[in-house]
């Protein structure tokens, strides 16, 4: 619990925390375990009640902004939280508003290339949606015909 609670709760939060300089003498920054750290928050949280745990995620990502490291491994802490506990990320993600749900499914679909594997994912995510979060379904379409496939790594 304590890991959990120090873990940033914003995207600003947690861009900072990979940024931050442990030893100034080597320049060793924190960026250096950022694959350990976020592979703990999608594995081993597990005591976390999934309400507190997808609440804690769904507002890390408003506001994110795929790139490579850092920003690709919480990428993957949503994916595993939507594939294991995709009520609850629902549920979370229904209590936005629609501008805050787009900012997440932004960063969710988020991709530079085409991808079999993430077409699959929309489609299975959509049909199972579409009956019990209407609305947010809307949200995440229009997110994934902007996104997926649709963003640069870097900005022009």
């Amino acid at each position: 619990m304590a890991f959990f609670n120090a873990f940033p709760d914003t995207w600003m939060g947690y861009v900072m925390t990979y940024q931050y300089t442990l030893n100034k003498k080597s320049n060793r920054t924190l960026y250096d375990v950022a694959a350990n750290h976020v592979d703990a928050l999608r594995v081993k949280m597990a005591s976390i009640p999934d309400s507190v745990y997808c609440k804690k995620i769904v507002r890390i990502a408003l506001g994110g902004v795929w790139d490579a490291d850092a920003p690709n491994y919480f990428q993957g802490v949503l994916k595993a939280a939507v594939k294991n506990k995709r009520d609850c990320m629902f549920r979370t993600i229904a209590q936005l508003r629609k501008g805050h749900q787009m900012q997440f499914w932004q960063f969710y679909w988020s991709n530079i290339v085409r991808s079999k594997p993430l077409e699959d994912e929309f489609n299975t995510l959509k049909v199972w949606s579409e009956k019990s979060y209407p609305e947010e379904t809307k949200v995440m379409t229009v997110a994934f015909d902007y996104f997926y496939n649709g963003i640069d790594s870097i900005y022009l």
